[in-house]
């Protein structure tokens, strides 16, 4: 977890795990989130091709929110991860991110217990690989 995150709504009950997703680079180097949002998870490669330096630095945000104030002065929701290969959501940490990421963008992180929300599948979940080699299992 980011630093300071471990209180968000979003990240109840969520114990972050490895995940399958490619890792984006979107801090460093003159690339950076906007200042108003508030990281709440942060990852690093299983392998990269890039050395860890200014430019690309090893560890990346994976999981942010924001609230940018619209036109009318309320006030928007948003919830980003880069995190999505098909084989993160086999992870419940992962399916929980997701469900408690759009309840928050809802305004309805009081409907979410200290625990979590409940992220089990309601049928067996056999996702396909994705972006490796070129072919899927039957």
């Amino acid at each position: 977890m980011a630093e300071g995150a471990a209180a968000h709504p979003v990240l109840r009950g969520v114990e972050p795990g490895p995940a399958w997703s490619w890792l984006y680079h979107v801090d460093g180097g003159g690339d950076a989130l906007h200042d108003v949002a508030e990281v709440l998870l942060t990852g690093t490669p299983r392998k990269s091709g890039l050395a860890d330096t200014k430019r690309f630095p090893r560890v990346q945000p994976l999981a942010w929110t924001r609230e940018p104030k619209r036109a009318d002065g309320g006030t928007q929701r948003v919830f980003f991860t880069t995190l999505g290969h098909p084989y993160d959501f086999r992870e419940p940490w992962m399916r929980r991110l997701a469900l408690q990421g759009i309840a928050w963008a809802l305004g309805m992180e009081a409907a979410i217990p200290g625990a979590g929300l409940p992220a089990d599948p309601v049928e067996p979940f056999e996702p396909p690989n994705s972006g490796v080699g070129g072919h899927r299992k039957p």
